[in-house]
């Protein structure tokens, strides 16, 4: 079962990649895919905190909100709109969601983007295994999943990386092979963050 949900997902993946990949695009893997993804690791390691807007797009519509980022707390927080309204809260190696009617549950931050945005580690000994690069121009697509544990599903994590690096967006797809994208706006990057805002609502 485990492997009849790994091969969905990668087909899923592979699918897409196909669909959208424009003549001049290249993929690699293995150490040329690394090397990609060790010069995102460190845009990212430069940026101690981060706020924009993003619109996260899903097959049953989109919904707006606000994401921050503190590094230095190793904590981040998504806040949803309508019709949503739930929050997540990044502390770490943890992840709380909120939801708009009071419930509450705590899952693990690893193989989610957030952990290469908190912890933007590559190589064997990251929690975090780089599956492949696409090269898009200016833009470079990365594809991760947590080490290990491919089958749960993956993300792919757009950067421009011309005229200087910059985060785009990133889509995760599940174990059902479901499909959400984060498309950041307004990013600003070295604010001084409340910490009022990593805090769990009362």
């Amino acid at each position: 079962m485990v492997m009849r949900r790994r091969a969905i997902v990668l087909a899923l993946a592979a699918l897409v990649a196909v669909a959208l990949q424009p003549a001049q695009a290249r993929v690699v893997k293995g150490a040329a895919a690394e090397k990609v993804a060790s010069e995102a690791a460190a845009y990212l390691k430069s940026v101690t905190t981060l706020s924009a807007s993003f619109e996260f797009v899903t097959a049953k519509g989109n919904t707006n909100g606000f994401i921050f980022m503190d590094r230095g707390r190793h904590a981040v927080r998504l806040q949803f709109g309508d019709p949503l309204n739930y929050m997540l809260l990044v502390d770490g190696a943890k992840t709380t969601f909120h939801g708009g009617d009071g419930t509450v549950v705590q899952v693990s931050t690893a193989g989610t983007p957030l952990t290469f945005l908190l912890d933007p580690k590559t190589g064997p000994e990251g929690p975090i295994q780089v599956l492949e690069v696409d090269e898009r121009g200016a833009n470079v697509f990365i594809a991760l999943a947590e080490r290990g544990n491919v089958a749960a599903g993956q993300a792919v994590m757009q950067f421009q990386r011309e005229p200087e690096w910059r985060l785009i967006d990133w889509g995760v797809y599940d174990e059902q092979g479901r499909y959400s994208k984060t498309v950041l706006g307004r990013l600003q990057i070295g604010l001084k963050l409340d910490p009022a805002l990593f805090a769990a609502p009362k």
